[in-house]
């Protein structure tokens, strides 16, 4: 075995004891075990952080959020296929595309972690600050901080970049900050013992990850409700991919009367909007089927749509339609981030038959599996399918 493989092992193994030991110590289990000791039939823990939640109910949660530590750190067979990725819908488009239905299968016994905390956020205008606030639940409120990030061309922590920005949640579980400038706000609740200051990642979709554990809820601003999820909005100025502009606009990005998500490139004061939205949670290993309504194999070739899977820049599972500024030739692509490493991608020819399309990336443990098909089918007969492709 390699010293890299060594030293990847031994980090994940004392990152994983680190985990369970802080789960033995969250004063939810005491409670719980507590209350057990005292009385077995009791269904309420002297710890009441949970607002009235039974001890079994306590316990179920506390179990799945001990299983999703645990599957968290599954070590799979290829270092890029981390399970703490996001999903994410993105368009540089001067069509409409349409997004009919996306879906998830889970396929193994992997979940993603139950938020043990929850965090809402209200935005007041001011001058010449707006205020946000807003309301935590499912823990106590002494034992963590709220934390708020605006976004204008990245993340910055608000009001102020230093311990300044931990939030006090009252005891009736409510915070109030105002901020500065921003296009997109996301608030955190997190442990009272974390760093977020070192910890955050400013050119991130989100600035910090939830894990459950030192992370413990997410939400954001402006965000929108998608088949079944929330998903947050992209806005801000000078954003990746390159150096492109993404709004928030309904103009850019909305839900129609069937349901359907609409995401559009516009122009306005000679400046071109792109649209991008994604989800606040990961959803782990599975198989996500996207169903399109829209010509993407007739994309201008400066225009690059696509659903992927995103926890940063080599950590990445893309569907791609594009002719990425040629004429002719492929005009979509898997890839597999790092794009450039000898087999991570694979370019293809699509033309469809109708608005109508199926997308889907399997991602289990040890191989991701791509398809592209042609009509809305779960799972698509052979004779529909345009490309195929295991990674």
């Amino acid at each position: 075995m390699s010293n890299r493989k060594v030293t990847r092992k031994i980090y994940r193994t004392a990152d994983l004891e680190k985990r369970l030991t802080n789960f033995l110590d969250m004063p939810e289990l005491r409670g719980v075990l507590d209350t057990i000791k005292q009385d077995p039939t009791s269904t309420a823990p002297p710890y009441d952080a949970h607002q009235g939640r039974t001890s079994m109910e306590i316990i179920k949660s506390l179990i799945n959020h001990l299983r999703s530590l645990i599957s968290g750190k599954i070590i799979t067979k290829m270092n890029k296929r981390n399970k703490n990725l996001i999903l994410t819908l993105l368009f540089f488009l001067m069509l409409t595309p349409i997004f009919l239905f996306f879906s998830t299968e889970m396929d193994l016994n992997v979940y993603a972690a139950e938020p043990p905390a929850n965090i809402t956020l209200k935005i007041t205008q001011g001058n010449p600050y707006d205020t946000v606030s807003g309301t935590v639940t499912g823990v106590n409120p002494d034992d963590v901080w709220v934390v708020i990030f605006a976004r204008t061309n990245q993340w910055y922590l608000q009001p102020y970049e230093d311990e300044r920005a931990y939030l006090t949640v009252n005891a009736d579980g409510t915070f109030e900050t105002w901020i500065r400038d921003w296009h997109q706000i996301s608030a955190f609740v997190i442990r009272k013992e974390y760093n977020a200051l070192s910890a955050q990642q400013v050119y991130n979709p989100f600035p910090l990850s939830v894990d459950c554990v030192d992370v413990l809820a997410i939400t954001a601003y402006p965000c929108i409700h998608f088949s079944g999820y929330e998903w947050a909005i992209k806005a801000g100025n000078s954003l990746g991919p390159d150096s492109n502009e993404f709004s928030a606009n309904q103009e850019n990005v909305w839900i129609d009367n069937q349901g359907c998500l609409h995401l559009k490139v516009t122009k306005r004061d000679e400046i071109w909007y792109c649209a991008e939205i994604y989800l606040m949670q990961s959803l782990g290993f599975g198989t996500y089927t996207f169903q399109l309504s829209s010509r993407v194999d007739l994309l201008d070739k400066n225009i690059i749509g696509s659903p992927f899977i995103y926890q940063d820049s080599t950590h990445e599972l893309d569907v791609e339609f594009s002719r990425w500024g040629v004429d002719g030739g492929a005009n979509a692509q898997f890839v597999v981030q790092p794009y450039y490493n000898s087999g991570n991608q694979e370019q293809f020819y699509m033309s469809l038959l109708n608005d109508h399309s199926t997308h889907i990336i399997k991602w289990l443990s040890d191989v991701v599996s791509f398809t592209s098909a042609q009509g809305h089918n779960l799972k698509p007969p052979v004779e529909q399918v345009i490309h195929q492709w295991n990674y």
